[in-house]
């Protein structure tokens, strides 16, 4: 996000630890874990799932902020994502129309 100049509320730290948290996990053990991970490394888990694209991580700030998605999505990816939003509202007419929103 912050690569992209997106807005983001609280640190990747603080999400972990309050999921942590909610989820009654031992604090010893997600702070080692933490202390494991490289940042160099990680990647958002839609990029990851998405075999290393941005297409996805675009789809959910869209979700997110059509806004935000409008005004900095890059337009090769913004089509590619307007695509896939549509693809997935077909198949599931109950998600609603998100690229329509976006229109």
């Amino acid at each position: 996000m912050r690569e992209r100049q997106l807005p983001m509320t609280g640190s990747p730290l603080e999400v972990v630890q309050q999921a942590a948290r909610s989820l009654k996990l031992n604090a010893t053990d997600v702070d080692q874990a933490i202390v494991k991970a490289s940042q160099e490394h990680c990647v958002p888990s839609a990029k990851f799932m998405d075999q290393g694209s941005d297409v996805s991580c675009w789809m959910r700030v869209a979700e997110l902020n059509r806004g935000l998605f409008k005004l900095r999505c890059p337009p090769d990816i913004q089509l590619e994502a307007l695509e896939r939003m549509s693809q997935h509202r077909a198949l599931s007419p109950e998600l609603g129309g998100i690229e329509a929103k976006l229109s």
